[in-house]
């Protein structure tokens, strides 16, 4: 896969406990951005306090974490940013309907993906200057 070019380097934080699903996440999105500043959170809690220190233009989000799971980092968030002011990408070995519904029901949550992690199922369509 060749890396796709982005008008500028991207701000990523990846927010999961699994410190393997953190490397794998990492490798794909330099794959897709070689340029791209990726920050680690292993939790909810973590990645909240890296919110407030650093605007990222994506967080990818897992579900089950411990301390704070993704969706009560979502309740939190939710009070203090837009929707249009964080794109959040769920990603998760959840293969529970019930928590892609629960998923929907933010506005944040841009996108839903299953682990492992891979290229072709990153929608970022809006970080692209052109159309492919």
């Amino acid at each position: 896969m060749s890396t796709l070019q982005y008008e500028s380097p991207l701000d990523i934080l990846v927010v999961d406990d699994n410190p393997i699903d953190r490397m794998i996440n990492s490798r794909v999105l330099q794959k897709i951005h070689a340029d791209s500043h990726i920050d680690f959170a292993q939790d909810g809690k973590e990645a909240l306090i890296q919110l407030k220190l650093r605007n990222y233009d994506i967080v990818l989000l897992d579900i089950k974490m411990p301390v704070m799971d993704g969706f009560q980092f979502m309740e939190l968030l939710k009070d203090e940013k837009k929707p249009e002011d964080v794109y959040i990408i769920m990603v998760t070995s959840s293969v529970d309907p019930e928590d892609k519904k629960k998923a929907d029901m933010y506005g944040h949550i841009k996108d839903y993906v299953e682990k492992p992690l891979k290229a072709e199922s990153l929608d970022l369509h809006e970080f692209l200057p052109f159309e492919h």
